[in-house]
């Protein structure tokens, strides 16, 4: 089942239960890969705006969500991606273990 792999505020889980209600934590991962950087500018807050790009080199460290359809455009509201020319892809991610492993 594809999860969202949230970065920047959305890693936040208060951010993330006020943008999408319906989404609950399913881990954390490694996006392998990539880097994590900040483009463009929000004109909300006059600041730029976190974004991942490839990197072979780097890795970004994500929360795992399970966003259903309807959280999912809500998101994309929020997000300023559903009138912009953004798009989602699919990525494999190294997922974390829930509970570190004992001795």
């Amino acid at each position: 089942m594809p999860l969202y792999a949230a970065y920047g505020t959305n890693m936040h889980p208060e951010q993330m239960n006020a943008r999408a209600p319906h989404s609950p934590f399913a881990g954390t991962a490694w996006l392998h890969g990539w880097r994590l950087t900040f483009a463009g500018e929000d004109p909300t807050w006059e600041g730029a705006v976190a974004t991942v790009v490839e990197d072979p080199e780097s890795k970004v460290f994500v929360v795992l969500y399970d966003v259903p359809d309807d959280d999912a455009r809500a998101l994309d509201r929020w997000e300023g991606t559903d009138s912009m020319p953004a798009r989602k892809i699919r990525v494999r991610v190294e997922r974390r273990p829930a509970v570190p492993p004992g001795p």
